[in-house]
């Protein structure tokens, strides 16, 4: 299940989303209004031969003919890995887009947890995957359906197989797909002293493409949003420290962020990655990891000149607020927030809780809600 949000006044309903870093804001890339916060799928499995995209004899994703793609990578944990429930690979589900492996043909029932991931390389734990471009948000897992857990009226816990089985399942939250621009995310917000964006605008539209590295082609200017990014051969780097749990379902998952992929260093045999697109700066800055058996970023390969960002994200608040007077909103007295469920068919159900009133400030324009 997912579960969204949704605040509005008296005269119209918006929809907020949470970035990667756990903050709610007006969101700019799913229909212009709607991204799902992130949740724990534990939802029965169910085989994925039957979807309508290509799998190959290892049952790893092979996009389906005509679909156009952009390569992601994912270093999956070594911690994520569990001989005895058969866990040995990195997994992706998504829900929207193309080649959708939520559902199964004949059915209408979640195929948690997805696709498997093509190897890169096993020994480094990894994994890549050819995305459709129209996806817009996916969870990276290990390839393993630990089921639910369930709770009675008396508070008596059973699990749908076993609590070693929901313990070995991990999954990442739902992360962003498509691409970034500026406001969207901290960790490039905040790059080089906060002007990461205005460099890659100024190497996109001058002579001096060096600040793009290997990755001039990412970088593109959206009509609406200004310059942005895709992540095209970029990686997933998991944070194994930045982990929430859901309340409902009982589940962990962790988030992580997308760094720039250098691949694998011929002295040193290992593969690198780093907050710039431009290998030789991200060395100068300090923003230069190694990939090891942790995806978690390890010390800088080499020593910063400068001091380098945070590489792990602020933990997730519970707490969402909206900015009232920049949405544009007139004659506004009270703020209301609603939760529900989206069973992934597309359609936006009825209401499932009631109207919950937020604590709004008329002089700042912020409304605030306590999850």
């Amino acid at each position: 299940m997912q579960c969204n949000f949704a605040i509005h006044n008296t005269y119209t309903e918006y929809f907020l989303n949470r970035n990667q870093k756990g903050d709610f804001k007006m969101t700019k890339k799913i229909m212009s209004m709607i991204l799902s916060i992130a949740m724990v799928l534990s939802i029965a499995v169910v085989g994925i031969s039957g979807v309508s995209a290509a799998v190959d004899s290892d049952g790893r994703y092979v996009p389906s003919e005509g679909v156009e793609t952009h390569r992601i990578y994912f270093a999956m944990p070594n911690s994520w890995k569990s001989a005895k429930y058969g866990a040995d690979s990195a997994g992706i589900f998504w829900w929207n887009g193309s080649d959708t492996d939520g559902f199964v043909e004949g059915t209408e029932r979640f195929a948690w947890p997805g696709y498997k991931m093509q190897v890169a390389d096993a020994e480094s734990n990894l994994y890549y995957v050819d995305l459709p471009t129209d996806v817009i948000a996916v969870i990276f897992n290990n390839a393993l359906n630990g089921g639910e857990r369930i709770v009675d009226d008396y508070g008596n816990v059973t699990y749908e197989f076993s609590e070693g089985q929901f313990m070995a399942a991990n999954q990442t939250a739902d992360i962003i797909s498509g691409s970034y621009s500026e406001g969207d995310d901290d960790y490039y917000d905040n790059m080089l002293d906060g002007e990461f964006w205005s460099k890659a605008k100024a190497a996109l539209n001058g002579d001096d493409k060096s600040f793009l590295g290997n990755f001039a082609d990412n970088f593109y200017e959206d009509p609406d949003w200004g310059i942005a990014m895709n992540f095209d051969n970029m990686v997933y780097i998991v944070d194994l420290n930045n982990a929430a749990e859901n309340l409902v379902s009982g589940k962990k998952f962790y988030y992580g962020e997308y760094y720039f992929f250098y691949g694998k260093n011929e002295k040193t045999g290992k593969y690198e990655y780093g907050g710039l697109p431009n290998y030789e700066m991200a060395k100068e800055n300090g923003v230069l990891y190694e990939l090891n058996n942790t995806s978690t970023p390890d010390e800088p390969s080499s020593e910063p000149t400068t001091t380098p960002e945070p590489t792990t994200p602020e933990p997730a608040v519970k707490e969402i607020k909206f900015d009232v007077k920049k949405s544009g909103w007139e004659n506004v007295k009270n703020i209301y927030c609603h939760v529900w469920a989206a069973d992934g068919t597309g359609v936006w159900p009825i209401w499932q809780t009631r109207s919950e009133k937020c604590v709004y400030d008329p002089d700042t324009g912020i409304a605030a809600y306590d999850l």
